[in-house]
């Protein structure tokens, strides 16, 4: 990994040993050769651009959180930057990076996100051997999970709601096993990891899957109680249906709780790999005419009118910009 000099990497909240390379970006043209890859998030490419100019390598983007996409857009595809091949996380980020963003679909890779099976892989108790509480996170959308919490005491006045904020994944891992139900109120997200480790633990997860109007990558009625985003009514209504299935003891839980398990397992490190050797493969051999795109995603109607409509927001705020 290459940081600037005097930045900080947050791994350690994940428990996760990120190798680091042993100079910093200011001083990478010194090292960095002709086939190595550096590869950039997918905002202040410009920036990115910039800093590496002088670094005679091959560039790439990793476009994790297509609405960051669309909102920092620098007013060229990523192709035109320069840019030769990307990255995505899930799908819908798949299709955008293609048909909004400008990369040839040939060039595009899908490198979904794994779950780390230390402290995320033991379902442990089910929902009802739990003691009975709401965990959620209340740095997303924060004005939504008051008004929920507050609706929902309304009528469970001692239900314990437990905040996740500022813990490492060891923490949040104990809260979502230890409790039965996780309120999501994620939002614009590129894929939306935590509703996906709760269900990991055997968590219920209520709420917003995160990527509307985008097609999320796992959530479905079989799941969890998913609701549309940022519809904190629907999501509160929900809410109380979950609280009392599990009062109920409800073979509807049940399933959701089976469910959410079997999607969790489907996100390990070995699809991961997997994903990383094709892109190593093809990279390695510049050999992006010899992929088979014939199952390629494409956005909905609905999709590519809100990305366009979003694109054409960041060029005005362009053109007003000195």
């Amino acid at each position: 990994m290459l940081l600037p000099e005097g930045i900080v990497e947050d791994s350690h909240l994940y428990d996760v040993s990120v190798p680091f390379t042993p100079f910093d970006l200011s001083t990478a043209k010194e090292h960095v050769v002709s086939e190595d890859v550096v590869i950039t998030g997918e905002t202040k490419l410009l920036t990115f651009l910039s800093v590496t100019s002088t670094m005679h390598c091959r560039k790439a983007v990793f476009n994790k959180n297509g609405f960051y996409a669309l909102s920092d857009w620098p007013g060229k595809t990523y192709a035109q930057l320069g840019f030769e091949f990307a990255l995505s996380s899930s799908n819908y980020n798949l299709a955008l990076t293609s048909e909004i963003l400008g990369m040839p679909p040939e060039r595009c890779f899908l490198v979904t996100d794994d779950i780390n099976r230390r402290p995320f892989g033991l379902p442990g108790k089910s929902p009802f051997e739990r003691v009975l509480a709401v965990s959620y996170m209340p740095r997303k959308l924060p004005r939504d999970a008051v008004r929920i919490r507050w609706a929902v005491n309304m009528l469970f006045p001692k239900l314990p709601f437990v905040p996740i904020h500022n813990c490492t994944e060891q923490e949040v891992a104990k809260t979502f096993t230890q409790y039965p139900i996780f309120l999501s109120t994620q939002d614009r997200e590129g894929f939306g990891n935590p509703a996906l480790e709760a269900m990991s633990c055997g968590t219920i997860v209520v709420g917003y899957p995160g990527t509307h109007p985008f097609t999320p990558p796992y959530a479905n009625s079989n799941n969890g109680y998913w609701v549309r985003d940022r519809q904190w009514l629907h999501a509160t209504m929900q809410l109380i249906k979950a609280i009392r299935d599990w009062k109920a003891g409800s073979h509807r839980m049940s399933k959701i709780y089976d469910a959410g398990i079997v999607t969790a397992e489907n996100y390990d490190e070995s699809r991961m790999t997997e994903s990383l050797r094709e892109v190593v493969k093809t990279v390695t051999a510049c050999s992006y005419s010899l992929r088979n795109i014939s199952s390629f995603p494409k956005l909905t109607s609905a999709e590519r009118e809100f990305a366009q409509t979003s694109l054409d927001t960041a060029a005005a705020k362009l053109r007003k910009s000195p």
